[in-house]
């Protein structure tokens, strides 16, 4: 009985204070948004609709940026600044809180609500308080906080960066960057953790909008983060950097990433190597490729490993990461056999010969008891072209695993001289004894003929067709 009286008591207190934060807003004009109070519940009724989400956000901003900074605490409240939600600023309301004047009271529990969600982190760090009626009325702004979550916010910030591209605002861009690293500074716990992000949003802003930045092309944005390599959590600097990689265009290679390849750190060095593959950037490719080369020479056999793979993948050091992946397919640490494995099975090497040494290293997979090592063999060398690699891979279209049978079928069917497939279909079908193996090499052969009787018309002009043939 008592437990159901606490529980009606809590729930009136919540209904009250939504009354009273009603109140306290009805004087303000509702055909503007003013508070961060009105722009949450703006997004949160856009359904997940772009266009209505960029037309709430268009109608904050301005060109002094204070929309902007509105829109940022809503979209962003882990990157409030310190004074703005500081202890000594908490402590000051909930001691208004715990008042018996009704207007004293309610004129703190707006003040309260209107600090939004970011304010739970200092909260937090203060502890429950020891008044009851305190207690009373901060469980019913944290419950209207939880409420009020905003479900999209992907989708916001994502309308956020199409208005910054559209207007160009270059303003807006640097707000964001100082944004960030005013999160970075107050520790925002959802950059190192997944599963948390400022207060319980979906992703973390914060990598969402250094994906913004890098996004931008503009090396100032990526040197403002420079010191962040040096950051006491080496987990802050790792996402950080993974945050630019992941976020840039191809075309463009951040300075931060170019600091981390020659960092002390192996972490932050790790996460670099991965940034590297597909560096189209002509101003900064003989370098990235220089500093590869030198990790690949070094001492730490880990990053020497993962500096292999965009070696080959992108050229700078080809024949020296095969050479070094074909060695590493002979681990007895199964997970790194394995990697070298698909990593020698990447697209860089589509269509090509086998390299010296991929058949005596990967064939014996094939028969691998492991259905993982199996797999990745199967479709390693299904990624070459050629005769020897047709022969070897015909035999797994009777494998156990259907997945590896679809995936040899594919390659196969992948192989650049059609004419030699079907030879070696043929010969295979004459010699074979298992049904199933014979069943499947009968399917593939129909499907190739399929496929060759196939033609498509376009038409180049008026009345003059061209045949394309799909063979």
């Amino acid at each position: 009985m008592q437990k159901v009286c606490v529980r009606v008591c809590i729930f009136s207190v919540v209904v009250g204070l939504w009354m009273r934060v009603a109140e306290c807003n009805a004087g303000e004009s509702h055909s503007a948004i003013q508070t961060t109070a009105q722009l949450r519940a703006e997004l949160r009724d856009c359904a997940g609709s772009n266009a209505r989400i960029s037309a709430v956000i268009r109608s904050v901003i301005d060109e002094d940026l204070s929309g902007w900074d509105l829109v940022l605490d809503v979209l962003y409240p882990q990157s409030i600044g310190e004074d703005e939600i500081s202890e000594s600023r908490i402590s000051e309301i909930l001691g208004r809180l715990g008042s018996h004047d009704y207007a004293t009271c309610r004129e703190a529990i707006s003040e309260l609500y209107n600090l939004g969600p970011q304010a739970k982190v200092v909260l937090d760090k203060m502890g429950t308080p020891s008044d009851p009626v305190e207690r009373i009325w901060l469980k019913g702004v944290i419950a209207c906080w939880e409420d009020e979550k905003i479900p999209n916010l992907s989708q916001c910030l994502w309308s956020l960066e199409q208005i910054i591209k559209e207007e160009k605002n270059k303003d807006a861009m640097d707000l964001l960057a100082l944004r960030a690293l005013q999160a970075i500074q107050n520790n925002d716990t959802g950059l190192t953790d997944p599963r948390r992000v400022g207060y319980r949003y979906p992703q973390s802003a914060t990598k969402v909008i250094i994906g913004m930045l890098a996004r931008a092309g503009d090396d100032k944005y990526s040197e403002m983060f420079l010191p962040v390599l040096d950051h006491p959590d080496i987990g802050t600097a790792v996402q950080v950097v993974q945050a630019f990689g992941r976020g840039r265009d191809n075309r463009y290679f951040p300075p931060i990433l170019l600091e981390g390849l020659r960092h002390h750190r192996p972490e932050i060095v790790d996460v670099a190597i991965r940034s590297t593959p597909n560096c189209w950037d002509r101003r900064r490719s003989s370098e990235v490729g220089r500093l590869l080369r030198e990790i690949f020479n070094g001492s730490n056999e880990e990053l020497k490993f993962h500096a292999c793979f965009p070696l080959m993948h992108s050229g700078y050091a080809k024949k020296e990461a095969i050479e070094y992946l074909l060695e590493q397919t002979q681990s007895s640490d199964i997970k790194r056999m394995q990697r070298a494995i698909s990593w020698l099975g990447d697209s860089c090497n589509s269509r090509k010969k086998p390299w010296p040494g991929l058949m005596e290293n990967l064939v014996p997979y094939l028969e691998s008891e492991d259905q993982g090592t199996r797999r990745r063999a199967a479709d390693a060398l299904g990624t070459y072209a050629g005769r020897e690699i047709v022969r070897v891979l015909i035999p797994m279209l009777a494998d156990e695993e259907e997945i590896i049978v679809n995936e040899t079928r594919v390659n196969l069917l992948g192989q650049v001289d059609k004419e030699m497939l079907r030879s070696e279909l043929k010969m295979a079908l004459e010699t074979c004894t298992n049904e199933i193996l014979r069943e499947r090499i009968v399917g593939l052969l129909d499907s190739m003929n399929e496929k060759s009787d196939h033609v498509e018309t376009r038409w180049e002009a008026k009345d003059k067709p061209i045949i394309i043939s799909l063979r």
